[in-house]
């Protein structure tokens, strides 16, 4: 599935359903109490300014068991071999703010940089893992996916979540879907 959508600041982004299929537990979104519950997706987005922000709001993650406790998200990362891209804040949101994407820091989207909590278990809710990326350097920046760290009480653990980003150098006309 592709979906291409405007922005009101001219901006398309190019949203691309992916497949884990073979995958071990740890590469299809899973751990000991977060999940993923998604196959994987990702967003291509063309012109994006070196160092300027762009916030998404779309992978979302859950609680695996009832009995869990909630858990705080402790950073998020580009997984090892990105690259040119970095997170610069996260939060957790409402999938009622419907918020989307948009070349827009995270406070400006409306979201605190402070609430990372997951409380929600899947099945009976969840949280979309709201990011603000930036292109790193003169060229196209990308990230195959991204690795969640997370408290658990006194234990730390981590999820793989495998939303493909590319955030596109303005003059990039070689990388599929970036022109």
């Amino acid at each position: 599935m592709m979906l291409r959508t405007g922005h009101a600041v001219a901006c398309s982004v190019l949203l691309v359903s992916l497949t884990t299929a073979g995958c071990n537990s740890a590469l299809t979104g899973s751990s000991d109490v977060l999940v993923y519950p998604g196959d994987g997706a990702g967003a291509v987005i063309p012109d994006a300014t070196e160092g300027a922000p762009w916030t998404m709001a779309d992978p979302t993650v859950c609680l695996k068991d009832p009995a869990s406790s909630p858990v705080t998200i402790t950073s998020v990362a580009p997984v090892e071999g990105s690259d040119g891209i970095e997170v610069t804040s996260f939060a957790t949101g409402s999938p009622a703010s419907e918020f989307g994407s948009d070349f827009v820091s995270l406070p400006d989207a409306g979201f605190d940089p402070l609430h990372t909590t997951v409380e929600g278990v899947c099945g009976d809710g969840h949280a979309e893992l709201v990011l603000e990326l930036v292109r790193t350097g003169t060229e196209t920046g990308h990230s195959e996916s991204f690795v969640v760290t997370y408290r658990d009480g006194d234990k730390e653990g981590r999820l793989h979540v495998p939303f493909e980003v590319t955030l596109c150098a303005p003059d990039d006309s070689t990388t599929e879907h970036c022109d």
